[in-house]
């Protein structure tokens, strides 16, 4: 329900390994397995995986993390509320695609990569 969970894209698929590969340690370990989750992924951003979490897919390290972080505040936020009784509200199509786009800017993902720099006491090193 916020414009930052405009980066998950319009369909997050889902993914069941016990659908292809019976009882597995829950882990992609084989080849067959990654590529099997690789094309259920297709063109999409995120997938769920059944009793696993979610895969996260980005163009790079800060976007990865940008993308797993606002993911995750998203799910936090429609579960809040959802337990106090708020309908959800999708984003239309329309303001997913605006919202992406601006998110996934430079300027955006520096300013949350540098505070999560210093959230994690680690060095600030703008991306070139």
């Amino acid at each position: 329900p916020i414009y930052m969970g405009a980066l998950i894209g319009e369909k997050v698929p889902f993914w069941d390994s016990r659908d292809e590969f019976g009882a597995t340690c829950l882990l992609v370990l084989k080849p067959e397995e990654g590529r099997s989750l690789a094309k259920a992924l297709g063109p999409h951003w995120l997938i769920l995986m059944r009793r696993h979490g979610v895969t996260v897919a980005a163009r790079g390290l800060i976007e990865l993390v940008f993308r797993s972080i606002y993911t995750y505040r998203n799910a936090e936020l429609q579960l809040m509320y959802k337990t106090q009784g708020h309908p959800l509200s999708p984003l239309t199509p329309g303001e997913a695609n605006l919202a992406s786009e601006r998110n996934l800017q430079p300027r955006p993902q520096a300013r949350a990569w540098e505070y999560w720099c210093h959230r994690a006491g680690v060095p600030f090193r703008p991306q070139t």
